[in-house]
C-alpha cells in the first residue's frame, strides 16, 4: 500500500463500528490531504497513555496462557494434597 488514503482505509478494516465511527470523525481521515502518520498520531491521541511502541507477539500470549495455566493446575494440585482425605 503506497497510497496515503489506502491506508487509512485499511487501517478501519477490522475495528468495530463504535470505533470506525470514532476514528472516522477525526480531522485527518477526512482531510484526504493529511498523511497516514498524521493519522495515526491523531488515532494515538484519542487514548491517552498509548505509543506506538508496544506490540505484542503470538509467542506473548503463549507465554502469559502458559503461565497461567501453570498456576491454576499447581493451585490445584496444592488444594488436593492439603484436603483431608475421605473417612
Amino acid at each position: 500500500m503506497t497510497d496515503k488514503n489506502e491506508k487509512k482505509a485499511a487501517a478501519l478494516k477490522y475495528l468495530v463500528v463504535g470505533i470506525r465511527k470514532l476514528w472516522k470523525s477525526t480531522v485527518t481521515w477526512n482531510d484526504q490531504t493529511m498523511t497516514f502518520n498524521e493519522f495515526k498520531a491523531e488515532i494515538f491521541m484519542l487514548y491517552p497513555g498509548a505509543s506506538g511502541d508496544c506490540t505484542y507477539m503470538i509467542q506473548d500470549l503463549d507465554t502469559l496462557t502458559g503461565h497461567t495455566t501453570w498456576i491454576a493446575c499447581a493451585t490445584a494440585l496444592t488444594t488436593e494434597i492439603h484436603q483431608p482425605p475421605p473417612q
